[in-house]
């Protein structure tokens, strides 16, 4: 792959038959390839060495989810393709908000995400990666999660499944103490059903009173 390095760096032929015999397979992706600190991507994705393939398979393999997920989770990892797949099925799920925060990774910089933001409409807030406080509702939730995540894991590292959804589901129905909204109010405007009861007319209630 070093060859291919200096080749993409230095600049590539324009023709098939000046491309050394054994990297001409690449030949036809050449106006896509370029490299960042020594890895070779092709538009959004890394090229993943001949001597890595077999290992990355396995890697995509281990947890035995078929074929369908496996690509589910290929697609997720190949930069701006996975992330904007994820952003349009959030946006069809939960309306498309007015603005997406960011830390200006290589992803959400790449040309097919900015074209994607300016289609759907939204504008695009970066925070910086070194200065925290800058994405403090993104650490705060971070840190709620986690902190959930160690106390419904048992002594031997196990996460107790049930419990942590649970949990989730009550974190999501508790009002925050300035807003006084919860997070389902804030995405559904009303309260999501879980293991506390609450009368259907209090929902109902609650939509009619327009809190959200």
């Amino acid at each position: 792959m070093d060859e291919l390095i200096n080749l993409i760096e230095s600049g590539t032929p324009e023709f098939r038959h000046e491309f050394p015999p054994q990297l001409r397979e690449y030949f036809q992706f050449r106006e896509h390839l370029y490299t960042i600190d020594g890895v070779i991507i092709y538009k959004d994705r890394i090229v993943i060495p001949p001597s890595l393939r077999d290992e990355v398979l396995c890697a995509l393999h281990a947890a035995h989810q078929g074929v369908t997920t496996m690509i589910s989770r290929t697609e997720s990892s190949n930069g701006a393709a996975g992330l904007i797949t994820c952003l349009r099925r959030t946006f069809v799920t939960f309306e498309i908000p007015d603005e997406l925060a960011s830390d200006g990774g290589p992803e959400f910089n790449s040309s097919a995400t900015r074209h994607f933001l300016r289609d759907w409409g939204l504008y695009h807030r970066l925070s910086s990666v070194s200065f925290p406080h800058s994405n403090c509702r993104t650490e705060v939730g971070v840190k709620t999660v986690k902190r959930m995540i160690a106390d419904n894991t048992g002594p031997k590292g196990d996460l107790d499944t049930d419990a942590f959804q649970r949990a989730m589901l009550q974190y999501r129905n508790t009002p925050e103490s300035d807003t006084k909204l919860s997070p389902a109010m804030c995405v559904f405007g009303h309260p999501i059903r879980d293991f506390i009861p609450i009368p259907p007319e209090d929902i109902l209630l609650t939509i009619l009173e327009g809190k959200l």
